[in-house]
């Protein structure tokens, strides 16, 4: 093997060794790291053995002069180290942000008092190019989303730029003439100031909104403040405020004492945004006054009891000083003028009761009723029936200017067209030759009207005929001003009839009348359907008609049984 020339694929390792471990360069000898040298490699070195407690230490040294020894020429030369690649800034920090969260205050004035919203915002410092951006989380209830687009930020009065050493939790910065406060950031955000040497303050609460409130007062029509209102000159700030907020109130005029004046009703508009006057008409029923509803346009009404010259002087003379009405000299109850009316305040609506309760600290009367007591309606009185003529006809006359006609139960007409119950009946009379007279009562279920018809008697001197033609007979206990009229359940056998002035009897009734008692029950009394049964029985119609229905209904069973 070691003959074999030291060339490549002649070399053999040992296949069966398993140590393969480097062997120790160092020693620790009572805490200190000592290189074990092997003194073949360094002849030129002497090494002295020295002893201590325990161990042994060698210590070496050189044969010739320390100040001419060259370690050069005996150790290897030390290797020289790769520089690193240079990384250019935007390079190392690329996709690597600052991320902070915080809040800024914004306010609005309420009826003169300042209210305050806390709107949470985000915002993300680049470390590779030192630029800021603020966003605003959505879901706020108005308008977010970017607040400051992403670029170099200038600090206020200064031509610096804001850098990530200026940022902390718990400061406040100004970007664009807005107030940031910063409460939150993240942990690698943490970490990297930090690791810059900054010392990062704990994380703070940001504080919330009560979101019922604002979601209460978002709905409600207006929003109330509780302080009072503090005057101010500027006509923005009182647009801001006061815009479509107008305070309503019912005053009353009364003209009585001029010659056709009455009593009228008005609505005076104050505009809060500009102390501005408005009068108008209003009335519940068609007046010809109604082209004129609005008696003052809007403008400032000035404190006068005389009349409109005064308000012209005073819209004249500019410089002159003239006292203005205000919210607090309209209170129910009292009177005020206007272009020399005196007009009397009896109301105002809810939200201009609730202003002054809440604003101004007064407490709105209740309101007075000053409507008239009108008459109570007088009560029409249908006159009583001439006799000419029907009664429903000559009661059109007395509902409307152009009678009409009176309206019939058509579906009852057609249900009972050509249906007539027919009874016998006796004319009741000192004459003996009317004893003898017969009659066929023929009453019509269509219309309910009666006719009468006589039948001839062999010599009896009568002929045969009718007696009543058709017609609607009221019965003699009606009063004039409401007629009822006979009806099919009135005829009762045995008992008197009194048409016009003539008593008859009646006598009989066909089967008819019978079946058509037994179909409407609910329309005939016991005592009527008793009177013409018994009487049908003593004919012996009903018993008869009763054993032919009953042969009929055997020859109907054997015809099936067949």
């Amino acid at each position: 093997m070691t003959q074999q020339p030291f060339l490549p694929g002649f070399k053999f390792e040992n296949t069966q060794g398993k140590n393969y471990h480097l062997k120790q360069q160092f020693s620790v000898i009572n805490g200190y790291e000592i290189p074990k040298l092997n003194l073949k490699n360094f002849p030129d070195l002497e090494y002295q053995p020295f002893f201590s407690a325990k161990k042994e230490f060698r210590q070496y040294g050189a044969k010739n002069d320390f100040i001419n020894f060259d370690p050069m020429e005996h150790y290897r030369k030390l290797k020289k180290t790769k520089p690193k690649i240079f990384e250019p800034h935007f390079v190392k920090h690329d996709r690597k942000c600052l991320s902070f969260q915080g809040y800024f205050i914004q306010e609005f004035p309420e009826f003169g008092v300042k209210k305050c919203l806390f709107r949470k915002i985000n915002m993300i410092y680049y470390l590779e190019d030192d630029t800021i951006t603020i966003i605003e989380p959505p879901n706020a209830g108005y308008c977010q989303g970017r607040l400051v687009r992403r670029a170099r930020i200038p600090k206020p009065n200064s031509n610096n730029m804001w850098h990530w050493k200026d940022l902390n939790v718990g400061i406040d910065i100004e970007i664009y003439g807005i107030v940031y406060h910063l409460s939150i950031c993240d942990p690698f955000t943490k970490d990297y100031l930090m690791g810059q040497g900054i010392e990062v303050n704990e994380n703070e609460e940001i504080p919330n909104n009560v979101s019922d409130k604002n979601e209460m007062n978002r709905k409600s029509n207006y929003y109330y403040c509780t302080q009072e209102i503090i005057p101010s000159r500027d006509k923005l700030y009182k647009f801001l405020q006061y815009d479509k907020k107008v305070l309503r109130f019912y005053a009353l005029w009364n003209d009585k004492e001029n010659e056709f004046g009455d009593e009228k009703h008005y609505k005076i508009h104050y505009y809060l945004i500009d102390d501005t006057v408005e009068v108008c008409q209003f009335s519940q029923r068609y007046s010809q006054n109604d082209q004129f509803r609005r008696l003052l346009n809007r403008t400032k009404l000035p404190k006068n009891e005389r009349g409109s010259v005064q308000v012209l002087l005073a819209v004249s003379n500019s410089f002159s000083e003239q006292e203005y009405y205000e919210p607090k000299d309209f209170i129910v109850g009292h009177h005020i003028y206007i272009l020399g009316r005196k007009f009397f305040v009896y109301d105002c609506d809810e939200f201009t009761r609730r202003y002054y309760k809440e604003c101004l600290k007064i407490e709105q009367p209740s309101a007075i009723n000053v409507c008239k007591k009108h008459p109570e309606p007088v009560v029409r009185e249908i006159p009583p029936h001439t006799g000419i003529g029907q009664f429903e006809d000559t009661l059109q006359s007395c509902l409307s200017i152009v009678p009409k006609p009176p309206r019939k139960d058509v579906i009852h007409f057609i249900e009972n067209t050509n249906k007539i119950l027919r009874y016998t009946a006796k004319l009741q009379s000192d004459i003996e030759n009317d004893k003898d007279r017969k009659f066929i009562l023929q009453f019509s279920l269509a219309d309910g009207k009666l006719s009468i018809y006589e039948v001839k008697t062999p010599n009896s001197g009568f002929s045969s005929g009718y007696f009543l033609k058709a017609a609607l007979v009221p019965k003699n206990t009606t009063k004039r001003d409401k007629i009822e009229y006979y009806t099919a359940a009135d005829f009762i056998i045995g008992s008197n009839v009194d048409i016009f002035g003539r008593k008859f009897t009646i006598t009989g009734a066909d089967l008819a009348v019978y079946r058509y008692m037994e179909s409407k029950p609910q329309k005939f009394s016991e005592e009527v359907m008793n009177s013409v049964r018994n009487y049908l029985q003593r004919q012996g119609i009903l018993d008869s008609d009763s054993k032919e229905i009953k042969n009929t209904i055997l020859m109907q069973e054997e015809n099936l049984i067949q």
